[in-house]
């Protein structure tokens, strides 16, 4: 939920909209509300999350009028104008000019969808990555891995290496090891494409990869074990 917080506080032209609709006409509070809900958006970073968590949780506290959970989805109503008093600090406003504005309307919906499973004893609510998200980098263990699957095999079936034993000699690993990871040579192409450009979910890593070892045969039930789209 913070991460869509913060691709819409970082999307000017969407704040625009709203800051619009209030008819703002000084040009100095305008840019205060922007440069201020964009600082808010870069404190929002996950990386950053550590260093900012404790303001970031008041800013939410205060900013989230109401969440509704549905079975499918999650509904976020947003009051900006309750931001409103940061930004009249920054901006140095004067009573007069701040009081010609109706900052109650400076509110935002965001509704999320999602899915409900079950762990252990309890229910998880997963949230599907954004867009934004999809584009994150390419997992580095996952690519190494299929990177030796691929080459593992390819020596087995050319000959240069008559065994799979004889490749753990030569990389100093485990016999299973091994076994197990050439397995990975026979993933569907759809799924090594997802995970070389970084668009695998959220949730596939090089461990959880490895766990699901051996895979099916069938590409559709490799899909629907990893998470990847099966339509």
């Amino acid at each position: 939920m913070i991460s869509r917080l913060h691709e819409y506080l970082k999307r000017g032209v969407e704040l625009w909209k709203l800051v619009d609709g209030l008819g703002l006409t000084d040009a100095g509070i305008v840019h205060t509300l922007l440069s201020t809900t964009a600082g808010m958006a870069e404190a929002m970073q996950i990386e950053r999350l550590p260093e900012h968590g404790p303001e970031l949780i008041k800013i939410l506290r205060n900013m989230i009028e109401r969440i509704t959970v549905r079975t499918h989805e999650i509904e976020m109503d947003l009051k900006l104008g309750r931001l409103m008093g940061k930004v009249r600090m920054n901006a140095r406003a004067s009573s007069t000019e701040w009081e010609l504005y109706d900052w109650d309307k400076l509110t935002h919906n965001i509704v999320l969808p999602i899915q409900i499973k079950r762990s252990g004893q309890g229910l998880r609510i997963m949230v599907p990555p954004s867009e934004e998200e999809l584009k994150r980098v390419t997992d580095q263990k996952m690519v190494k891995l299929l990177s030796k699957a691929h080459d593992w095999f390819n020596q087995l079936a050319l000959g240069k290496v008559t065994s799979i034993q004889e490749i753990s000699a030569q990389e100093n690993l485990a016999r299973p090891y091994v076994s197990k990871t050439i397995y990975l040579a026979f993933l569907a192409p759809d799924i090594v494409r997802g995970i070389l450009r970084g668009r695998h979910p959220a949730t596939l890593t090089s461990a959880k990869l490895m766990n699901h070892l051996p895979l099916p045969i069938d590409w559709h039930d490799q899909r629907k074990l990893l998470g990847f789209k099966t339509g």
